[in-house]
Formats: C-alpha cells, structure tokens, sequence
C-alpha cells in the first residue's frame, strides 16, 4: 500500500481510495476526503518542516503520554546566578499575585523541571482553546502520583488585541440548547471600542461590569436562550470570582486574569480532585522586570543586545524575516518593543534609526541607552517582542518553552540565528546554556478533550460549560479520552489554521481551505473517539 510516511498504519489516515478500517467498499466520498486531508498536510508540511518531524516521531502517541513527556527534568547546564535570577523574579511576581505558599510551591517545581508553557494568550479561562490546553496539561499532575509536579505555570502572552481569537479577553461565555440548537452566550467586562487595544497594562474591570454582566443573563433568560439554573450558576460564579474583592482591587486586567483563572482551575474545576495550582502569568511583563533588574548596568549578553551598535546590525541580518521578530521590507513586527506611549491606546511598532527607537512617523520615540530605556519600562511604555522575550527567556536563562503550533517553527530559526550572531561578535560562552535546549517542545490548544452535546450535536466546551456541567467523573473521562487520541490526530485538527495563516495566499488552493475540523475529524477517526463528558 502507498503512504507517504514509511510504515503509516492504515487507520491512522489512509492514502489514496484506500478505505478506513470499518468502512464500505463504497465510500468514495471518503476516499476523496481523504486525499484532500493528506495533500493538506504534506503542503503544510512544506512550509514547516518541523511540525513534519514532530509528527513524524509522535504521530503514535498518545495525548496523555506526550504531555507526560513534556514533565521532564531539565539536561542543558544552567549557570546557577542565571537560573536563581529568574527564578526570584518569576517568584516575586506569583508571590504578588497568588500569595508565597504557592510560590514557595511553584519554585520548587521549576527548579527541578526547568519549564514553562508559552503556548496560550493572558485572558480567561473561557474559550475551548484554553479550557481544552489546560485540561490536557493538567492530567499527568492529577494521575501519575508525582509529588513534585504541583503547578502548572503558563508565562502567557499579553501583547495580543482583546479581541484575539485564542482568547476573546473581553468576555466569558458558555453554552445553552435553545430551540434544539446549541448556542453560545458572552457576558462582557468591557465595552466592544477595547476590542483592538492590547491587553498589556489594560486596567482593570470595575464593579460595574460584573452588575452588567448580571443584568445580561437576566435578559437571556428572559428571551428564553438560557435557562434559570444556568443563569443562577454563572450568577454564582461572577459573585464568588469575579467580584472576589481580590479582584476587584487588582491594578490591571492582566493581575485579575491571573487571579480568576487560578481560583476557577482550582476550585470550581477540581470536581473532588486535588488540582494543581495554575500559576497564569503576564510572560512580558516577567521579561521586563529581568531586563530592568539584571541587564541594564551589568556587561550581558542581553545588555549588548540592548545597547550594543555591533549587536543591533547583526539582529536585523539574522532575524530579519522571521516570525515573531521583524521584516524591514515590509516593516512587519517591530525592532526589541513594541511602544504604548502614556495615553495613548495602540501599540506601535519601532524601528531602529541610528542609536534611537521610533515609530514611522517619529511620534514616539526612545534613545537605546539604560537610562532611557529603564525610564520608558518604568512607564510601562515599552512591551518586549517575543523574539526579545524568547532570546531572554530561553537563551539566556535556558527556560525550556513549550508551545502551539507554530513555535516550533519560528523558535527553532531563532535558536539557528541567534548561534551564528553570537559566534560572528564572538560571544561564544553564552552559546553552552541553550544549544542543547529542544526548541519543538509542543501542546495543543485547539479542542481534542472537552465536549458537551445536547443530543443532537456535540460542540467544544468553554471553561464555564466545564464548571456547570462536570461531575465527579469529569476528570476520569478526559484521562480516558487523552490516552485514546493521538498526536497525530491533535496535529491534524491544527492543519486548516495553519495553512489559511501562513501558506502563501496566492498559492492557497480553494479545495484545501473548504476543508473543516469536522472533515479532519471524520479523516483521522476523531469523530468515533470523542464522547462528550455531559448534555446540556
């Protein structure tokens, strides 16, 4: 039989009119489906050859045991001044925000597993997207007895639009059967003229919002699109979370999605499980604090980086063109930060001139020197971009980062680039932290785990349809459902993203991007796999 990969068993996803186990000779409409699904990820796999490693490697997996495998101790040498450097300022900020005893916890932790997940955007524990990622990060933590594994530390990013798709940060929403159909339903914290704004420093939601919020289920109640005992546990929720005075008196957004996400996994999902603590951190806000602590006067690599002529020439020849950096012919990205000027609501990119970081038009800007830098991080003016955050995080603190999709990608050239920049200005010591550091360390976001049905459909569950509807066995039937799927299956359902995002548009072929989820699911066999934990 012909596959494309060496060995691929059939029922993983077979070739050319070559049926599924189970099937009908008949099925050619299969067949075709088929095909389509498979020229798909070969041209996705062109355009990122590291996702096609990965598969090639895990495809066989399990979900359950790849993230399993992602708990391991850490093999590259840290020097211990670095590690101690990030771990007192990750400590700091989880003291602030979660109290010392799960610092004290979390700490202990990393210090032996020397990891963080980058893959989701800071907002709430709302979209299936983070409901589904944190679950199955969750499951090793809850079935494999490890006493050192107590908390799930995510340095999320928070440079990204209320309005992003990952996270929809403005709003909670959960889902209802009205009139046979499933309906999804929001509640909003801030008015829709947020929705481009970026979430850094955003302040935070008052009272207010939570007394809308309230006024808003009462009148989908009213209309009929959800019932009363739905109502009145949401009700519940934003009383008991988001008005919580902890939260209320947070400084920023930002602070109250860390706090009402660490309450809601741990005491409204836990379903008589002792749940880890999730520690849901601002991942720039973290990178400015070391940048501000430890590289404005000391001789670093990343004061160089910084403040360096010679350093600045080399970041634009070697990260020009890559993703989550900058390209200067089409002046996509930004050069170090991104600027939010005091008063102003956007962020603008900034370009190097000389000794000088500006925006296009000049309207802002910031001499590269430590004082002025310093001062314009001390307005909270500057937010890093994440090749910034990555070189800081990754190649200078040797932090492991486990990401989406997409990071393996970008994360692998800029490890390449940052090695060739580093060995042509000489600094070849720095080199030793991370060129053992595995830069395809990946998770999932899209839904694989959480599902609800009303009988007639199955539909992805927010973080509230998880808090209403599970039960006692919540946690027992995804630790089923994580040991049935295969890693295969979970980058397969990515595909369609991938390939509308970044595959060259006027390449895009129309028959590749009418393909859907649900035709993946009926390709790989994930339709047969998934059970819903409960019907609403």
């Amino acid at each position: 039989m012909r596959t494309l990969i060496k060995q691929q068993p059939q029922s993983i996803i077979p070739y050319k009119y070559d049926k599924p186990t189970g099937e009908s000779d008949s099925t050619k409409t299969y067949s075709d489906l088929a095909t389509k699904v498979f020229k798909l990820r070969e041209e996705v796999f062109k355009i990122r050859p590291i996702l096609k490693q990965i598969f090639e490697i895990n495809q066989h997996k399990t979900l359950y045991d790849y993230e399993r495998e992602q708990m391991r101790e850490s093999l590259n040498t840290v020097p211990e001044k670095r590690k101690s450097q990030f771990l007192d300022v990750l400590k700091d900020e989880i003291t602030k925000q979660l109290g010392s005893e799960v610092a004290e916890k979390s700490i202990k932790q990393l210090n032996k597993y020397y990891y963080v997940s980058t893959t989701l955007h800071h907002g709430p524990l709302s979209q299936p997207n983070i409901t589904n990622a944190l679950i199955a990060s969750a499951l090793p933590y809850l079935f494999d007895d490890n006493i050192d594994l107590t908390s799930i530390v995510v340095l999320a990013c928070s440079n990204i639009s209320f309005d992003n798709s990952l996270t929809n940060s403005r709003e909670i929403s959960f889902k209802s059967n009205h009139q046979n159909d499933i309906q999804l339903n929001s509640v909003t914290f801030f008015p829709r003229k947020v929705r481009p704004f970026p979430l850094f420093n955003y302040g935070p939601y008052p009272q207010e919002a939570i007394d809308k919020a309230k006024q808003t289920l009462l009148n989908l109640t009213k209309d009929g699109a959800i019932a009363h005992t739905q109502a009145e546990k949401v009700t519940k929720i934003l009383d008991d979370v988001y008005s919580h005075k902890n939260i209320i008196s947070s400084q920023n957004f930002s602070d109250q999605a860390t706090r009402t996400n660490y309450m809601l996994f741990k005491e409204h999902m836990s379903f008589g499980k002792k749940m880890p603590d999730l520690v849901y951190l601002n991942q720039e806000r973290i990178v400015l604090d070391i940048l501000s602590k430890h590289h404005m006067k000391e001789p670093t690599t990343l004061h160089k980086l910084l403040f360096s002529t010679k350093y600045h020439e080399l970041t634009e020849k070697y990260f020009d063109g890559i993703s989550g950096a900058f390209t200067l012919e089409k002046q996509a990205g930004t050069f170090l930060f991104w600027a939010i000027p005091q008063g102003e609501k956007y962020r603008m990119q900034l370009w190097r001139k000389g000794n000088i970081l500006t925006t296009e038009d000049a309207s802002y800007s910031v001499e590269l020197t430590p004082s002025a830098i310093q001062k314009a991080m001390d307005n909270r003016e500057l937010i890093p971009s994440t090749l910034l955050s990555f070189i800081t995080m990754s190649f200078y603190y040797g932090v492991r980062l486990i990401g989406g999709l997409n990071q393996p990608t970008y994360f692998t050239q800029m490890k390449k680039n940052f090695i060739a920049l580093q060995k042509e200005v000489g600094d070849i010591e720095d080199i030793e932290v991370y060129k053992d550091l595995p830069t395809d360390s990946m998770s999932f976001w899209r839904p694989l785990l959480a599902f609800i049905s009303n009988g007639k459909e199955i539909s992805s569950a927010t973080g509230l349809d998880v808090i209403m509807n599970g039960g006692n066995d919540f946690w027992e039937k995804m630790k089923d459902l994580a040991k049935k799927i295969t890693i295969g299956d979970a980058l397969h359902r990515g595909l369609p993203g991938v390939y509308k995002t970044y595959y060259p548009y006027d390449q895009q072929e129309e028959s590749l991007l009418s393909l859907t989820e649900k035709d993946i699911e009926k390709v790989t066999g994930l339709d047969k796999k998934i059970v819903p934990f409960a019907e609403i």
